[in-house]
């Protein structure tokens, strides 16, 4: 399996994280079987009493809203500096560019004649 929403628990909590991660492979398979991992994984969270969990999911989604809030400035930054693509994605566009403007130039020839 690629990547598990349930990613953030493997390390400190590596049950509950295979529990998850089994949900998810059989959410489209075996609709039954998913439901009772989620179950399974509701009842280990209430028995262990992992009052932190909820804490931690928050303070996590904080972190990456913070990341996502600071993208466009970043990318922005990026784009006016001019590192957002490599040197040949440049001199490509350029070409193209040139390109069209000599079509534009044959077009408007063609209809003046």
């Amino acid at each position: 399996m690629t990547f598990s929403n349930f990613s953030f628990l493997e390390s400190e909590f590596p049950i509950l994280f295979n529990i998850g991660q089994s949900a998810e492979f059989h959410l489209f398979q075996d609709a039954v079987t998913c439901i009772f991992k989620i179950r399974q994984f509701g009842e280990r969270v209430k028995v262990k009493g992992i009052n932190q969990l909820p804490e931690k999911i928050e303070s996590q989604y904080q972190s990456l809203k913070s990341k996502i809030d600071q993208l466009p400035q970043t990318v922005l930054a990026k784009a006016f500096r001019g590192e957002l693509v490599g040197q040949e994605v440049r001199e490509y566009v350029r070409e193209l560019e040139e390109l069209g403007m000599v079509a534009e130039g044959v077009g408007i020839y063609n209809k003046l004649n």
